[in-house]
């Protein structure tokens, strides 16, 4: 997630049906992950409240306003490039808020050979039942996915002096469309160079 997260702009899998109790609620994130995977605004904002804001990890400053192009989320271009893919796993109704976990993957989880992650995103609602809030955060005690970024850090600090830098401002991934492309370019090369096909699935 950045993220180990992500990406809360991703596609959909709907589940069967959750519990008779949860269903006043559920529903609501359903169709709201829908619109927000079909990019319809009038759809986002017939279900969020006034003033509807996203955060990550802490529900700290400010965050990210709901309801606009891009659904409020920074990694919106991220996930679209790369052509991300979220399952819902499961949601529970705590209060007057929807607690799920997503679990996902997307093209460059398939570059770097990194598993699906898993991620928590609790939605809360008003009164009205209206989003009020969306909080994305990392699961305590979830064990670390193995990849093959490593590998492909030494090849950047051998070959392509610079280039992690460029990718990786300040150590952590940067969400911009622009270093999506670079990164989906860069990692096409090093596994060109280390004798890696390209893996299934990656458009």
């Amino acid at each position: 997630m950045r993220r180990n997260l992500a990406a809360a702009a991703t596609v959909l899998v709907l589940l069967p049906a959750f519990a008779a109790e949860d269903e006043a609620l559920v529903p609501i994130v359903q169709r709201y992950r829908e619109a927000k995977k079909h990019d319809d605004l009038e759809a986002q904002r017939a279900l969020l409240a006034p003033g509807a804001r996203m955060w990550f990890e802490k529900k700290e400053g400010e965050g990210e306003t709901l309801g606009e192009a891009g659904g409020g989320d920074p990694w919106k271009d991220w996930d679209d490039f790369f052509h991300s893919e979220g399952t819902l796993e499961d949601a529970v109704v705590e209060g007057r808020s929807v607690r799920t976990t997503v679990s996902e993957t997307n093209d460059w989880y398939r570059l770097v050979e990194r598993p699906r992650s898993r991620y928590s995103m609790v939605y809360d609602f008003d009164e009205h039942d209206r989003i009020t809030g969306i909080l994305v955060h990392g699961i305590p005690a979830e064990p670390k996915a193995k990849d093959k970024l490593g590998d492909f850090r030494a090849w950047a600090q051998a070959n392509r002096p610079g280039l992690l830098e460029r990718l990786m401002p300040e150590g952590k991934l940067d969400p911009a469309l622009e270093k999506a492309k670079l990164w989906k370019s860069a990692l096409l090369e090093w596994r060109k160079a280390a004798g890696l096909p390209v893996p299934a699935g990656v458009q």
